[in-house]
């Protein structure tokens, strides 16, 4: 299965969605849906190991936590932003 770059941002960004989604109903997720998450990329690699592929899980699941975290976080709407980007 060959994929574009932008097929593989989509898919990758779909199964993110999925995957987060399914945590923030807390549910566990799955070692099968990050298993085929890395399929649609292409070899598993190191993660073909059920330690490591366990490992991946619980820091995704840690990730999408986190992020849930950070957007319940309730913030005034005239709060300055600490960081500031600008281009010369």
């Amino acid at each position: 299965m060959t994929l574009s770059r932008r097929e593989f941002t989509a898919l990758v960004g779909a199964s993110t969605l999925r995957l987060t989604a399914q945590n923030s109903e807390g549910e566990r997720i799955s070692t099968q849906s990050v298993g085929a998450m890395l399929d649609a990329q292409g070899s598993r690699g190191m993660f073909a190991d059920s330690e490591w592929l366990e490992l991946l899980r619980r820091a995704i699941e840690l990730n999408a936590q986190t992020r849930a975290s950070l957007r319940r976080y309730d913030l005034s709407a005239d709060t300055e932003p600490t960081i500031t980007f600008t281009r010369y």
